[in-house]
């Protein structure tokens, strides 16, 4: 266990390209689920925000 833990902290390699790969498809693939979960949230606050400026409007204009 000794000998790994060495072994371990005298590579330097770093990180290749393949686990890049994977972490950028991880996180992308979590942003795609977080997305989705909240796109009718997110549209129901649009549409009230939109709601409220229509209403300040024509109270403005009359």
């Amino acid at each position: 266990m000794r000998e790994m833990l060495k072994r371990f902290l005298r590579e330097d390699d770093g990180a290749s390209m393949a686990e890049y790969a994977i972490l950028l498809a991880v996180i992308t693939g979590a942003l795609v689920i977080i997305l989705g979960l909240y796109t009718n949230s997110m549209g129901n606050i649009f549409n009230f925000v939109r709601e409220k400026l229509d209403e300040a409007h024509q109270a403005a204009s009359s």
